[in-house]
């Protein structure tokens, strides 16, 4: 106990203080005494501010608990790091890869959109053509049909005409073989 240690050596700087033969002898074991307790030991010096050496090594031990404690902490959490580290490696490789084979497929898919888009052009070219055609063919058509309008007036005027023809003819042939049987009778 650190109180009753400073207690008795208060105590026996006292009894030091007393003159008597062994007073020097007193002091001397007095002086060694307190060199081997405490670590600052000079003589004068007041004792109850003076900590004892295996007070200090105590706490020496301590402090020293508390840093292993403390690096065996250190070791564990850098242990964890490590682990979280590779796994983050894995993780990475892993994007890598993955990307790696997003970049393939892209470049299929833009390979695939190329093709895509020189199949569309030719389809958009003969589209072009076919309605270039079709406009040509629609032309011809409007022509052909002008002409069949044209055609169709012409055999109807001429069908009007042949009518008006045959009707005169028979009005004719009837009226010849009226005059025909007029002159028979006669």
């Amino acid at each position: 106990d650190l109180v009753k240690l400073h207690t008795t050596c208060c105590l026996f700087e006292e009894i030091c203080q007393v003159s008597s033969p062994i007073q020097d002898a007193l002091r001397f074991i007095f002086r060694e005494f307190c060199h081997g307790l405490f670590k600052a030991f000079v003589p004068g010096a007041d004792i109850l501010q003076l900590t004892p050496f295996w007070v200090i090594a105590e706490e020496a031990a301590s402090k020293l608990d508390g840093e292993r404690q403390r690096g065996d902490e250190a070791v564990a959490r850098a242990n964890e790091l490590e682990t979280r580290v590779d796994d983050l490696e894995a993780e990475v490789l892993s994007l890598k890869a993955e990307r790696q084979r997003y970049t393939g497929e892209t470049q299929h898919h833009l390979l695939n959109r190329e093709t895509v888009d020189l199949q569309l052009q030719r389809l958009r070219s003969q589209a072009a053509q076919l309605q270039e055609s079709l406009n040509i063919k629609s032309t011809e058509m409007r022509e052909l049909s002008a002409e069949l309008s044209h055609t169709q007036g012409k055999l109807y005027s001429s069908s009007r005409e042949l009518e008006h023809a045959r009707m005169e003819a028979a009005s004719t042939s009837n009226s010849l073989k009226e005059k025909d049987r007029q002159c028979e009778t006669l």
